[in-house]
């Protein structure tokens, strides 16, 4: 009910381009819906992009779901007519305006949920982003790691098996214990074994769709 009154008055700095907020899923409803929400809202699902889910604190953002946002006219007007939903808050920021996240107002909503609908977004924001990357650097230094990792694990390969069993173990009691949180939260085993599911799948889904929308780009 305060969203607009909430945001409204960062705009008064003109640096300010758009304020955005969390989108916020309900606690009670369908299970896979309460499952997607549980990943969106973990940070071992979504990584530093929790916060797009759940009140995090104040900060400025260069990449944020263009749902909960409320944009300066002369900013939208500034970037293509053409510019997907899903790209606004990028292109804003692009041109210069600085976008602000308050935890100060939310949007209550329900995610796409489990699996399909919530695999084929997280997919296409992947794609997205790999299409993004415009720091050859770093995508070399990434390239020159991987490689390295590669013949590292042929020419010690027990090492390479205790390292990657090693990785394995943490990643496992990571997930688990993500899954306890999203049981909690939700007040659901079946939510907390549908979250752990989704945080695997997700993983792998975003990294396909990552290097497939570098590769294309």
């Amino acid at each position: 009910g305060n969203w607009l009154s909430a945001t409204m008055p960062f705009l008064a700095r003109d640096e300010i381009g758009a304020v955005v907020t969390p989108k916020v899923a309900r606690a009670h409803g369908n299970r896979l819906v309460r499952a997607a929400a549980a990943v969106r809202e973990s940070r071992l699902g979504t990584g530093t992009g929790y916060f797009r889910s759940t009140p995090g604190t104040l900060r400025y953002v260069r990449d944020f779901p263009g749902v909960t946002v409320v944009v300066r006219r002369s900013s939208l007007l500034a970037i293509p007519a053409n510019t997907d939903t899903e790209a606004l808050v990028a292109a804003i920021a692009e041109r210069g305006d600085q976008v602000l996240y308050t935890p100060e107002s939310f949007v209550t909503a329900d995610p796409p949920p489990l699996f399909g609908a919530h695999l084929h977004e997280i997919g296409s924001y992947a794609r997205r982003r790999g299409r993004a990357v415009e720091r050859p650097r770093r995508v070399a230094l990434a390239a020159l790691l991987g490689t390295a990792c590669i013949c590292g694990a042929a020419l010690e390969p027990d090492i390479a098996g205790k390292t990657i069993g090693s990785i394995a173990v943490l990643y496992c009691i990571a997930l688990a214990g993500a899954s306890s949180m999203a049981g909690v939260r939700f007040h659901s085993l079946a939510v907390a074994g549908l979250a752990g599911a989704g945080i695997v799948a997700t993983h792998v889904v975003y990294a396909v769709g990552f290097l497939d929308g570098f590769v294309r780009r």
